[in-house]
C-alpha cells in the first residue's frame, strides 16, 4: 500500500531494548554525559555535540532537565562510529551531516521529525530505512552513500532535495 505502513513504536522498542540489556543480551549506552546541548526557545534543548563513541545502542534522549530534547544539530553525532541507536519521539529536526560517517545499519525516524538535513546520514551501512510520517523534507544528499535495500517514504514527504539517496 502506497504511503502506508505499520512501524513498533520507538516506546515499544525502547522497552524491548531495556529488557534485552536487562538479560544481557544487548548493550545500551547512556552517554548522555558525553553529549552536549544547547538550550534553544523557550524551554526546548538542541543536541549540539557528542563527545566519545558509542558502546552498544545511543539513545537520544526526549529530555533534559525536565525540558524537551527536538534537535539534533549539525554534525553533532558524526564520525563517532555509532552503529546502533534510537531516536526519541521528541526530536522534530535532523542538522546537515548530523550522523555523517558512523556505522549504522538500520534507521527509524520518529513521526515526529519534520526535517532531515543534507548529508544527515550519508556514508553508513544503512540497509533498511523507514521514515516517520511527520517528515515534510529531505535533504540533498541525506541518505547518499549507504547500502539501501528497504526504504519506507510516506505521502509526507513532500520536498526531497537533490538526490538524497545518492
Amino acid at each position: 500500500m502506497k504511503g502506508k505502513f505499520a512501524v513498533v513504536g520507538n516506546a515499544k522498542a525502547l522497552l524491548l531494548l531495556m529488557l534485552l540489556t536487562f538479560f544481557g543480551l544487548a548493550n545500551v549506552s547512556g552517554d548522555v554525559a558525553n553529549m552536549s546541548f544547547a538550550r534553544i526557545g523557550r524551554g526546548e534543548y538542541a543536541i549540539v555535540g557528542f563527545n566519545g563513541t558509542a558502546r552498544g545502542t545511543l539513545v537520544i534522549p526526549s529530555a533534559r532537565n525536565g525540558l524537551p530534547v527536538t534537535r539534533i544539530e549539525s554534525s553533532a553525532f558524526s564520525r563517532h562510529d555509532i552503529a546502533e541507536m534510537i531516536i526519541s519521539d521528541s526530536i522534530t529536526f535532523i542538522g546537515e551531516w548530523a550522523f555523517y560517517g558512523n556505522r549504522l545499519a538500520s534507521v527509524v525516524i520518529p513521526d515526529g521529525v519534520t526535517y532531515i538535513g543534507a548529508n544527515a546520514f550519508q556514508s553508513n551501512y544503512i540497509e533498511s530505512l523507514i521514515i516517520g510520517s511527520g517528515v515534510t523534507l529531505i535533504g540533498s544528499r541525506a541518505f547518499m552513500d549507504n547500502l539501501l535495500t528497504c526504504v519506507v517514504i510516506p505521502d509526507s514527504v513532500a520536498n526531497k532535495r537533490h538526490m538524497p539517496f545518492g
